[in-house]
């Protein structure tokens, strides 16, 4: 794990999906609640995705990653 802003991110390359949902919350100033509100998921649904937890369907990932595109 490494450090950005004083948040840690996984080493496993720089655009895994739980990377780009730490950083894009990060540049935008949002919280795990404020970013779940806004893409319409629940707030276990984006830390599941942050710690890396497969257990998040196709289509949640599907419906994030186009949010943060």
């Amino acid at each position: 794990m490494n450090c950005f802003l004083g948040f840690n991110y996984w080493d496993d390359k720089i655009n895994s999906l739980a990377n780009r949902v730490l950083i894009y919350r990060i540049e935008h100033s949002l919280t795990i609640t404020e970013l779940s509100e806004q893409i319409g998921v629940s707030n276990g649904i984006i830390e599941r995705v942050e710690k890396s937890k497969i257990l998040v369907s196709q289509k949640m990932i599907k419906r994030i990653e186009e949010y943060i595109i």
